[in-house]
């Protein structure tokens, strides 16, 4: 899906699209990209009483430098390097026209005019609220979040760093009670760079954002907009200047590369997916081999470490005991004294909510293997005793003395 940013006639004058003219120029920012370094007004706001600040256009000025909107909704000229402007992502009539969006609805705004605006895809948007955030970043800081397996890509550089090209920074989204957060670092742009809910924004300091569907304004010929501006980090391009060829443009790319894949709604994970697709993206790193002769690198063959992270995307995505034999054994291979990190991702691995059917002996017994060496046996035990009780299937479970024996001649020792 192509995704682009709307250009000078677009935004003024007699030609702008029909939607615009009614919503007007000024752009609403989201408080995620006012944490990533939007240049906002002194408590400008936008036609929906949103605080509104500096966003990209994909047009050229005669100097060549970036045609933007500025917090009062005109004109600006910015140098492409610049990091300190938000991007407002438009949709056109090519994407428009095979997509059926969600929760079409008419807006009014303060002047009485309407406009009308549809859902489609998600983002992080909006920060959590206070007490959100604190259970949020105490569960974060236990690593006791679980992940969904999808992640959003901003830039890591500095805001005012120019010599540096786009450096990704993968940001996981996490779920706490049926919502989504994604949590990202604040780049403030100064001290205007207040969130929705007045906290402003301190450099360094972590905050906490709920992932929200994307509202799109509507007009009549086709294009969306994104009612507010969504991002903010990303240098328009590289060079100095900017002739207005937006397809050749750094912005342009990312919104391709990342954007229009990362927005996209995630398909719940009880869809099934080919083995060789799971390996391939969350295994080919840190196992090799085939069958019963496989080696093990929890630090990444790339130098990219295993973490509970990405050991919770894989077993939100499968219960396949393939997968579950390997998960395991990639844990043993970590050193005693890091394997607790992954306590939870191996109680989680033997829920009853997860299957009907229990994983197999081999399965298990590396489960209690890593649970007695870790000392949270008991937990597992308890956890296999649910099995039993809610599944008719699984008195093999705690009764199959093929299992009871072997458990015996491996911690026969202890």
């Amino acid at each position: 899906m192509e995704v682009t940013l709307l250009r000078e006639e677009d935004i003024w004058g007699n030609y702008a699209l029909e939607v615009i003219q009614v919503y007007g120029t000024k752009v609403g920012i989201s408080d995620v990209a006012i944490a990533l370094g939007t240049m906002m007004g002194s408590g400008t706001k936008n036609s929906a009483g949103e605080a509104s600040g500096l966003a990209w256009s994909a047009s050229s000025s005669r100097e060549r430098d970036v045609l933007s909107v500025n917090s009062y909704g005109d004109q600006d000229g910015l140098y492409p390097i610049i990091r300190t402007a938000a991007g407002r992502p438009a949709l056109p009539f090519s994407a428009t026209s095979l997509i059926r969006p969600n929760n079409v609805r008419t807006m009014r705004l303060a002047n009485g005019k309407t406009v009308q605006i549809c859902e489609y895809g998600t983002y992080p948007q909006t920060v959590a609220a206070k007490a959100v955030s604190l259970e949020l970043e105490a569960q974060y800081q236990k690593n006791a979040l679980k992940t969904t397996g999808k992640n959003y890509t901003f830039d890591s550089a500095e805001l005012y760093t120019h010599s540096t090209g786009f450096t990704p920074q993968n940001c996981a989204e996490y779920t706490l009670k049926g919502k989504k957060y994604v949590r990202i670092e604040g780049k403030p742009y100064d001290s205007d760079s207040i969130m929705s809910n007045g906290t402003s924004v301190q450099k360094g300091q972590a905050y906490w954002f709920e992932v929200q569907p994307i509202e799109w304004l509507m007009d009549p010929k086709g294009t969306w907009v994104a009612r507010q501006a969504l991002f903010a980090g990303i240098q328009f391009n590289t060079n100095s200047g900017y002739d207005g060829n937006f397809a050749n443009t750094a912005m342009y790319n990312y919104l391709q590369t990342y954007f229009a894949k990362e927005m996209e709604t995630q398909k719940e994970f009880t869809e099934t997916l080919s083995r060789s697709t799971i390996h391939n993206r969350y295994f080919s790193n840190y196992v090799s081999g085939f069958g019963d002769i496989k080696k093990f690198y929890p630090t990444g063959k790339n130098c990219q470490p295993f973490t509970p992270e990405k050991a919770r995307a894989i077993v939100d995505i499968t219960n396949a005991p393939p997968f579950m034999r390997d998960l395991l054994k990639l844990i043993a291979a970590f050193p005693k004294e890091e394997q607790g990190q992954f306590k939870d991702v191996v109680l989680e691995i033997f829920s009853p909510k997860r299957s009907s059917l229990p994983q197999p002996a081999e399965v298990i017994v590396l489960g209690k293997k890593l649970a007695i060496s870790g000392g949270y046996e008991k937990q597992l035990n308890r956890i296999l005793q649910n099995n039993h009780n809610n599944s008719a299937d699984s008195q093999a479970i705690t009764d199959d003395s093929a299992i009871i024996s072997r458990l015996s001649k491996l911690f026969s020792g202890r």
